[in-house]
């Protein structure tokens, strides 16, 4: 009889574990937040992963747009939901490494209110010129800031983001005069095209076609090795700057405390859909690398990102009052 009880007591314990209840998810359609705008690179590569895991998944998975205050009102969405694994975060080096260090409040705590599930993809960042400027490397490039201090710009989306810290930290181990331009508006790329502003550091998916129609000349990748995209350009590691290196990522989190199981349900999800042929073809024609990993990897990723932040702040010599 006592066998007997504990073998039901070890079911009842076991049927209500997390990890039990997991292994039913999901049983309707969970919703994914991307803290940016509809048509942004986030967005494009969120509605396309989504589309296919939501098939191996058995139930849908909706994409809701939460953009605004540098993609902190889409991450508190997911840091204060129920972690039932309904609602999870798209998030990004901006949502959860530089957000951290250049927000005074950014009003969540990038690794204490959320559960790491997967990083997903990658993409080294690229430094492109406009063609108006006239140089043809970047030998050429610092040459000629040096020759004309405080003549050449930089522009970003915006004070904090990726591009404003990859742009200063450039400025900072070259030793150069630039000035930094932010823009919050499609007039960025205008002012870039025209020659009014001189370069960029930038994801090369929203480059391309700029740079396929030779309006913008790019001159560096900033990955660790040569992309298989841009085969002819160098890395800032082979020009002589072997800390230079910035990539932007996508990556899911769910709130705190999430199951385990959940986690890796999705986690297994997503990384199947990264694992086939046509789909990781078609990222890496975009300038996109497919990395998928499970929870405890990109915890510490996470963790190692925001550190890489702190460093490249304080090298930088940058302050922010946000």
């Amino acid at each position: 009889m006592i066998v007997i009880a504990h073998r039901w007591l070890a079911t009842v314990l076991l049927a209500a574990s997390p990890l039990a209840w997991s292994q039913a998810y999901p049983t309707k359609p969970v919703r994914l937040i991307v803290p940016y705008g509809a048509g942004t690179v986030t967005d494009l590569v969120a509605r396309r992963l989504s589309d296919r895991a939501a098939i191996g998944l058995g139930q849908p998975i909706v994409v809701e747009n939460r953009a605004g205050a540098a993609a902190t009102v889409g991450a508190q969405a997911v840091a204060r939901a129920n972690p039932d694994g309904y609602t999870l975060l798209f998030g990004t080096n901006q949502t959860h490494a530089t957000n951290s260090v250049v927000l005074k409040n950014q009003g969540y705590d990038a690794k204490k209110d959320f559960t790491p599930i997967a990083r997903l993809v990658v993409n080294s960042q690229v430094l492109a010129v406009s063609a108006e400027l006239g140089v043809k490397s970047l030998q050429e490039l610092i040459a000629l800031a040096k020759a004309k201090p405080g003549t050449l710009s930089f522009v970003s989306a915006g004070r904090g983001t990726t591009a404003h810290l990859a742009g200063e930290y450039f400025k900072s181990l070259a030793g150069l005069d630039l000035t930094h331009v932010p823009y919050n508006s499609a007039q960025l790329m205008t002012d870039l095209i025209s020659g009014r502003t001189s370069m960029i550091i930038y994801p090369y998916v929203a480059l391309k076609p700029h740079i396929q129609s030779g309006k913008l000349i790019p001159l560096a990748t900033l990955g660790t090795t040569r992309p298989d995209w841009m085969r002819n350009v160098p890395t800032m590691v082979e020009a002589g700057y072997p800390d230079l290196v910035f990539v932007s990522w996508f990556a899911l989190y769910g709130p705190a405390n999430l199951a385990q199981g959940v986690a890796k349900s999705m986690s297994d999800a997503f990384c199947r859909v990264l694992s086939d042929r046509e789909t990781a073809a078609g990222l890496v024609a975009d300038g996109s690398e497919p990395s998928c990993t499970g929870p405890a990897e990109l915890a510490e990723f996470t963790s190692s990102e925001i550190e890489r932040a702190q460093r490249v702040v304080k090298k930088s010599q940058l302050t922010f009052d946000e």
